[in-house]
């Protein structure tokens, strides 16, 4: 006899989960924000007693729909409320500007695969300018995008655009530092030296679609980042980011 399939469980960004957190279990809930109440009554169409998720940037609450309290709001059960636990080891990711696909992409990536921090970097081959507030609203929405589906729930902090040599300056010098990059030590040794550090905090870096500079890439030694090759073959920027955080997530332990 086949297991019936689970029933798949929408999570949704809401403002209002600071509110609802104090909710204790077993009560109920208005949800009233309009655009989001549209988007799960008209786009997703929840159903009386369907599950979901409502998560902010430090919670999450599980939830059953009841009813529609009105065409602007409806009436949840708050089943469980938690506070998000931090991915260990810290991982805070300099990502040059690139193409805005590209980028958009990258950002995408992160969030699912459990970056910490963003640090967009202008670099001498950057072929665009940051576009302000506007690009800014434009990417954390694409990151709550990312953490919908992947259930990732920690938005990573998005830091204002600089360039590699204002980074540097205000580097503290802690952490371990990996750059991804074609012609770096092989995986295997940079393995190792996690394994040995067993690090509380990475930071890690790859270059946009032109690569970086001979100079940026020696800024990056002097300010003491390993060099290590991923792949015998050359990577699309946003599929080194994907290969680099993923091995960093997956060969790291918790302390």
């Amino acid at each position: 006899m086949k297991t019936p399939l689970r029933a798949h469980e929408f999570a949704f960004y809401s403002e209002s989960v600071k509110h609802i957190r104090s909710t204790a279990p077993g009560l109920t809930a208005v949800l009233a924000e309009k655009e989001l109440v549209n988007r799960i009554l008209k786009i997703v169409r929840l159903q009386k007693d369907d599950h979901f998720v409502l998560f902010d940037d430090t919670h999450s609450v599980k939830a059953t729909f009841l009813r529609t309290d009105s065409p602007k709001s409806i009436l949840i059960s708050i089943d469980d409320v938690r506070v998000h636990s931090a991915l260990t080891p810290t991982i805070h990711w300099l990502l040059p500007l690139m193409k805005r696909e590209a980028f958009e992409e990258s950002l995408y990536t992160l969030t699912e695969m459990g970056a910490t921090s963003i640090q967009p970097l202008l670099t001498e081959k950057t072929g665009r300018m940051w576009l302000g507030e506007k690009e800014r609203i434009r990417c954390h929405k694409i990151m709550i995008a990312a953490a919908e589906q992947s259930k990732q729930f920690l938005i990573p902090l998005l830091f204002p655009v600089c360039s590699l040599i204002e980074w540097s300056k205000s580097d503290s010098g802690q952490g371990m530092k990996i750059f991804f990059d074609a012609s770096g030590s092989p995986l295997w040794d940079n393995v190792r030296l996690l394994d040995e550090q067993n690090p509380t905090q990475i930071i890690a870096c790859s270059g946009p679609e032109g690569d970086l500079t001979s100079d940026e890439k020696h800024q990056l030694s002097l300010k003491g980042f390993s060099f290590c090759a991923l792949t015998p073959t050359i990577l699309r920027a946003q599929q080194a980011i994907a290969v680099g955080l993923g091995v960093l997530r997956s060969l790291t332990r918790k302390k």
